[in-house]
């Protein structure tokens, strides 16, 4: 293969973008429901420059065997076809990179993407073009390592190509490619928040100046309602578990598939009643908690055979998925956890948002009740991945347990609340604490009790910190 190098006489274009924090609400984000993120301190970042061969490289600090290969190479004529140079089809991306390259493909996705929707970027690099990448963001933690990486990626690439884009159209962008190479998972929401928080800020005395925003949005489709500047004396800590499990993305898409399904048998329910223009606009969440416990909840099935419900209500969207079948899927479980979590994601955001507005008069005891109703909000969501969802493990429930009981912790010492977040199944668990020397320490504790047990330590980052102060501990 011919060899390529860097274009000596052509700038480089180097952009970073930062793992993202699901506070409250993420799997909510499916059903139009009520989102809180935050960013991290992690970032990645992405270089780009141009080539004297033409060829698509791509290149990461953190890539080695067993994991795959440092580089892939890409001829870009095979991105195109011989016949029009037209981009070849999607499903034949994935036939360009052997299995040891096969993390490259969410950039190589991205690439393509960004030439099938603005085709004209061809004509700016004739050549080839390298993209380096060197991320601090662990994989599979569930703190948006692979959309951050995209959204660094594609803000370098517009540079280089002397393209401008709304902070939505990356959003949508980005979704696009991880849609393409991941087969559905992230959400726009996600990318939005790895574009909307600030740079890092250009030194350690400005960076303290920065307070830590909750990004507030509604996925109705996607759209930022507003942010609330959380108090100086409240933290929200992320804490890796190091733990992975891949199970969770089996049954992350099955819950997916029926709330599809439970969508769909609401919406016939409301036309059986005489409603032709349903009043869920094609989103769960807009579901009223009191009809839907009253009257809804009971008509929905527990459990349905994809076969079943196909003949029944017919084939979903194909953007909601392929049913199996002769696979049962937990209609009833999906559409009550959907719901509840947009409930539990717009109270916790009331609460933040009235301590907030009242930060000067609200103390003591009242101030307390708040924090608390907060915390309890965010173990509701955990409990209802652990126990209806069966998405958390022994590790996060072991450490949500340890921070929040009494004994331990718990509001006494200024440890509020904790969940699991993201698709669960290990990665990052959330906690809500003040910023109290009896808070830190029973951090501290959980910190050595689970290195203890395990025998691997927790990675801990406060959410909205500058880059240079954003670790706890390592």
């Amino acid at each position: 293969m011919a060899s390529s190098q860097p274009i000596s006489n052509t700038p480089s274009f180097s952009r970073s973008a930062p793992a993202r924090l699901d506070v409250l609400g993420g799997l909510g984000a499916q059903a139009g429901g009520t989102v809180a993120q935050m960013a991290l301190p992690r970032r990645a970042t992405v270089t780009v420059h141009s080539l004297n061969q033409p060829f698509l490289h791509i290149e990461s600090a953190q890539i080695a065997p067993p994991l795959g290969q440092p580089r892939a190479e890409i001829p870009l004529a095979a991105l195109f076809r011989s016949s029009d140079h037209a981009l070849i089809p999607p499903r034949d991306l994935a036939a360009l990179l052997p299995p040891p390259f096969a993390w490259a493909s969410p950039v190589l996705a991205l690439w393509y993407t960004l030439h099938q929707l603005h085709p004209h970027v061809r004509n700016a690099h004739p050549l080839g073009m390298s993209i380096s990448i060197d991320s601090a963001i662990p994989l599979g933690a569930g703190q948006a390592s692979s959309t951050a990486l995209l959204t660094a990626a594609l803000l370098a690439l517009c540079d280089a190509f002397k393209l401008k884009l709304e902070p939505l159209d990356c959003a949508l962008l980005v979704h696009r490619a991880e849609s393409l190479a991941l087969r559905g998972t992230g959400h726009v929401i996600d990318a939005l928040t790895c574009l909307l928080a600030e740079e890092p800020a250009p030194d350690a005395a400005h960076a303290q100046n920065l307070p830590p925003k909750l990004l507030r949005y509604t996925a109705q489709p996607h759209t930022l309602v507003g942010h609330v500047i959380l108090p100086n004396d409240i933290r929200i800590m992320a804490l890796d578990t190091g733990v992975r499990y891949s199970s969770a993305h089996q049954t992350l898409e099955s819950l997916r598939l029926a709330s599809a399904m439970g969508l769909r048998i609401l919406e016939t329910i409301y036309r059986d009643l005489g409603q032709r223009h349903t009043p869920l606009h094609g989103y769960l969440t807009n579901t009223s908690p009191l009809l839907y416990r009253q009257y809804f909840r009971s008509l929905l099935p527990r459990r349905m055979r994809g076969r079943d419900f196909s003949r029944t209500y017919g084939d979903l969207p194909e953007r909601a998925g392929i049913l199996e079948p002769e696979k049962l899927y937990r209609v009833r479980t999906a559409v009550d956890h959907l719901i509840t979590e947009h409930q539990h994601a717009e109270q916790f955001l009331q609460a933040m948002e009235e301590l907030s507005e009242n930060r000067n008069k609200l103390r003591g005891p009242p101030r307390e009740r708040v924090l608390a109703r907060a915390g309890r909000l965010a173990l509701a969501s955990h409990h209802s991945y652990r126990l209806r969802l069966e998405l958390s493990c022994p590790e996060a429930d072991w450490l949500v347990d340890h921070l929040t009981d009494p004994l331990a912790g718990g509001p006494d010492k200024g440890i509020y609340g904790a969940r699991i977040t993201g698709c669960g199944g290990g990665g990052t668990v959330m906690v809500l604490l003040n910023r109290s020397s009896i808070a830190n320490d029973v951090l501290l504790d959980a910190y050595n009790a689970y290195h203890h047990m395990t025998g691997s330590p927790i990675h801990i980052t406060e959410a909205g910190a500058p880059a240079s102060a954003g670790a706890l501990r390592e």
